[in-house]
């Protein structure tokens, strides 16, 4: 989940103030917004198969090579470093919101940063900044690794993915001040569920009861009396929640594979760092355009909709040397990697506000896995089906 600190809205002219069209800035209308809604339900496609495939990385450089391009399935697919981050920072392209059919959940989802553009986004994005400013990094990973420790203390086998589920919510709920933690992790895993593109393998959408239940809860125990303020604390836990908890098993995985052992003397801060590159938790993300732009070359129209896919633009060899190899210790031996690792985080407007939050939780729990000296064993890892997420489905240490 960067700082606070210099934080400036990018992307949306102020009002009366002409834009880079020659007129105002495109803004989202509600009938924009329920279309963009309409591009969420689209059914699933090869491209949302592949961040849960076993090595989807193949794939991925065939996209790279490509270039921006339209897909079978209609939609543009732009998976180069330097063309995913222009998409990142275009006005043009929006943030594509999730349809739940759940009146209580839309309705907050309506009002989050995360899935507003223009001056209403840089209204509510603050909320967040301000929120992510009263944590320190330290904090929360002294706070993730001490719970992930009390549990993996417990005998018998752990699933490290539900943990780390439950942690991250747990951790970042007592940090902003909502009221009993543990219960506002239940509530937080019930939403991402919901509003997960598709469904996890073996975990079908929580009843709609079930889901307007979390949403109030949480409105009760959130720290701020302020409606859009509240949404916008709520959405900081569940944006966590599965870029958190990817982050970690992925980090677990791809030491096992590379044979780095517990006890290296890497730093976990080094290990998150880089599998955040490697093999990123977030692997993709959608835009539909507002107005027309050009990206590699090619000129896409009003109504389109893009896969931006973030993980192939990380191994673009564009990035720096060696960008297919992972190497916990580049990020001090290479200047040119050092703040520019992961585009998972995102870039532009919608640059994730916490990222050094989240990879200091995710080193937290990584610092207890370590320490635990439970491990993963030889088996393959099955991921849970997302179309833009990559996660074990059950990671279970022993």
């Amino acid at each position: 989940m960067s700082g606070g600190a210099g934080f400036a809205c990018q992307g949306a002219a102020e009002p009366g103030e002409k834009g880079r069209f020659g007129g105002h800035e495109p803004t989202l209308t509600p009938a924009r917004f329920g279309a963009l809604r309409n591009v969420a339900a689209l059914p699933l496609g090869v491209l949302d198969d592949l961040a849960s495939a076993p090595d989807p990385y193949p794939a991925y450089a065939e996209l790279r090579r490509r270039g921006v391009h339209r897909a079978d399935d209609g939609r543009w697919v732009v998976a180069r470093a330097a063309d995913v981050r222009a998409a990142l920072e275009a006005p043009e392209l929006a943030v594509v919101p999730p349809s739940t059919g759940i009146g209580d959940l839309d309705e907050a989802t309506a009002m989050m940063a995360r899935f507003s553009d223009g001056a209403e986004h840089c209204t509510r994005r603050r909320v967040a900044v301000d929120a992510v400013a009263s944590m320190t990094a330290t904090g929360v990973r002294l706070a993730a690794r001490d719970q992930v420790t009390f549990a993996l203390a417990s005998p018998g086998s752990v699933d490290l993915t539900a943990l780390v589920r439950r942690v991250t919510a747990a951790v970042l709920a007592a940090a902003l001040g909502f009221r009993d933690p543990a219960a506002c992790a239940d509530a937080v895993v019930v939403l991402a569920s919901a509003l997960a593109p598709a469904p996890a393998a073996g975990s079908p959408r929580p009843a709609d009861g079930a889901v307007t239940s979390a949403v109030e809860s949480l409105g009760a125990a959130s720290p701020s009396s302020d409606p859009v303020a509240a949404t916008n604390q709520l959405a900081l836990l569940f944006q966590a929640l599965d870029a958190t908890t990817g982050l970690v098993t992925n980090t677990v995985v791809a030491m096992t594979s590379a044979g780095v052992t517990w006890s290296s003397e890497l730093d976990s801060a080094a290990l998150v760092s880089e599998t955040a590159r490697w093999d990123p938790a977030v692997q993709s993300t959608r835009r539909s355009t507002l107005a027309p732009v050009v990206l590699g070359g090619h000129r896409l129209g009003e109504g389109e909709s893009v896969v931006v896919v973030l993980a192939a633009a990380n191994r673009d060899a564009a990035r720096g040397d060696r960008s297919d190899v992972f190497d916990p210790s580049r990020r001090s031996a290479d200047a040119r990697v050092v703040g520019f690792a992961a585009l998972g985080f995102g870039a532009g407007p919608h640059v994730c506000p916490g990222e050094h939050l989240g990879l200091a939780l995710a080193a937290g729990a990584v610092d207890a896995v370590r320490t635990s000296g439970r491990g993963i064993g030889s088996g393959g890892v099955d991921y849970e089906r997302r179309p833009n997420l990559r996660i074990a489905a059950s990671l279970m240490l022993s």
